[in-house]
Order: structure tokens, then sequence, then C-alpha cells
């Protein structure tokens, strides 16, 4: 990870996504969305669409008349309950955030942001959202302000969920995951699916960047008796390299895994088939085309 200059006015130029653990956990979103505008990131809202768009028929399938319970995997400072729950645009957010930040300010930011998104609450009752991360200052912010009803702030890379999660897990209907560490996930969602046996098993929504090796996740679904589809009619702009750098790296890696630059990258963005995971018994794929996401939606 590089070393990045944190002055009084902080300014940041992010240049890879290994940058981004010295943003991720402070006590302002600012900084962090800040570096991450000039990438366009764009999952976050594909994401809250797809769960907007498609609630009524998960909540069918699931035989559930309450809230949809959502855990947001790695959801950091919480911008899919941001845009599930208010009248918002990826790029309104970014707007939003960015205005100035000193870092001895701490948190004096929060109750002002608390405040401006409560003006532009829509949706007090269909979703109940948890939110996983190992930044537990994210965590707080994002329950704060509204964005996550409850934060777990655990690292499921390397530990199994604990009592808090596990009784959370017990009745949540879709796991979410639009920005996470890729390598990381496999291990994750293992430990997710080994403390929901026994009990309704959750489905999977997840957004596979082709500069990860997805093999180990794609034997484990087979494993464990679910089925993995695109639940997009066309792959979606994820987000732009940060640097030519970033740019170049992605494209090598995503050779390696089996995709040709044009499959990998376009308009300059990086392309992702958002793919959604359902215990096989829970659906037989004569469904799935009412779980596709349109493309004007993305």
């Amino acid at each position: 990870m590089r070393d990045l200059p944190l002055n009084d006015r902080d300014t940041f130029e992010l240049r890879h996504k290994d940058d981004f653990g010295q943003v991720y956990d402070l006590d302002d979103p600012r900084p962090y969305y800040q570096g991450l505008r000039p990438a366009d990131y764009r999952m976050p809202a594909v994401v809250a669409a797809w769960l907007r768009a498609k609630r009524p028929v998960v909540a069918r399938a699931r035989g559930r008349s309450t809230p949809l319970r959502i855990l947001d995997f790695a959801c950091g400072y919480g911008a899919v309950g941001a845009l599930l729950r208010h009248d918002l645009s990826m790029r309104e957010v970014y707007r939003h955030y960015a205005g100035a930040w000193r870092r001895d300010e701490g948190r004096v930011n929060w109750e002002p942001d608390r405040i401006a998104f409560s003006r532009l609450r829509r949706d007090e009752a269909s979703y109940e959202i948890g939110g996983i991360d190992v930044a537990p200052v994210a965590l707080e912010y994002a329950r704060h302000v509204g964005f996550i009803d409850v934060g777990f702030a655990e690292d499921l890379s390397c530990a199994p969920p604990g009592p808090e999660l596990r009784r959370f897990l017990a009745g949540v209907d879709i796991v979410t995951e639009c920005g996470a560490l890729g390598h990381l996930l496999t291990g994750a969602v293992e430990r997710l699916l080994d403390a929901t046996r026994g009990v309704s098993r959750p489905w999977f929504l997840y957004c596979p960047r082709t500069d990860i090796d997805w093999s180990g996740l794609e034997s484990l679904w087979r494993e464990s008796g679910y089925d993995a589809s695109a639940c997009v009619r066309a792959p979606v702009r994820y987000r732009k390299p940060l640097s030519d750098y970033e740019r170049d790296q992605m494209l090598e890696l995503s050779a390696r895994f089996g995709f040709r630059p044009e499959q990998a990258m376009a308009s300059g963005y990086l392309l992702v088939e958002m793919t959604l995971a359902r215990p096989r018994r829970e659906g037989d794929g004569r469904d799935l085309e009412e779980l596709m996401l349109s493309d004007d939606a993305c």
C-alpha cells in the first residue's frame, strides 16, 4: 500500500484500489468518496436498482411478507443502503461528500449528514439492512445516518460469524457484495453458508470482476447446492481505472482468467456480470428471466 499525503486540508489522488485502505475507516467519508469519484464507481447504484426492482420477486420466492432482510458485505460507509432508502443517485452521493474535510474536526459532519439525508428518505419499511465490514468507524457512521440498521465489525475471511451476526443471518434473505476484496470472498461466503445450515439459506448478489479468479467460489456454489447465474442482460460498467498502471494491471489479470480486452473493459470502464446465487431448490432457472435487470436500470 502506498503512503498517501494527509494534510490539514486533505486532498487525495488515489491511483490504485490498494490505496483505499488509508481512507476506508476515517471519521468522515469525504476522503473516501473524493478519492473514488474520478473512477465513477457505480455498483452500489446498480445493486440498489436490482433490489428495488426485484424486491417483490425475492419476497415472493422467500415467502417473506415482512421487510426484506439484507446483509451488505463489505458495506463500508453504507452506499447501498443510502441509495436504497433515499432519493439519491450515485452522482449525488459524490456531490454530497465533495466538501472540505479536516482530520482534527473528527465526527463534526455526522449529525449534519444525518439531517441532510433524512430529508431525502423515501423508504422506511421495505428493507432491514445489516452491514458487515472490517471498518468499525465506517459501520458506526452508516448506522448513525440511517444507511444500515445494524453493523457487524467482523472479518469473515479469517473467522466465523459471531453470535449476534449468526442471529441476524438466520433471517437474511439476500447477501449483497459490490466492492469487496474479491480474493477474500470465497472464504467469507463459506463461513456464511456454514452459519446458515439448518435455517433458511440466503441468496447472494455479487459483482465478480474479470481481474479476479472466481473458480473457488464457483466450486463452492456447486458443492453447497447453489446455482449462480448472471442477472443482468449485459455486462455492467463497474468503474474506471484510477491510473494507467491500474488499467494495465486489470487487463493483464483479466487476460490471465480468459477474458479478451473487449470483454474486460469498454468505454474506459471495467465490466462485470452481476451474478445471483440461489439454493438450487429455490429456482431451477425457469424464473431467471423475472430476476434479470433491464439494460436501462444499469
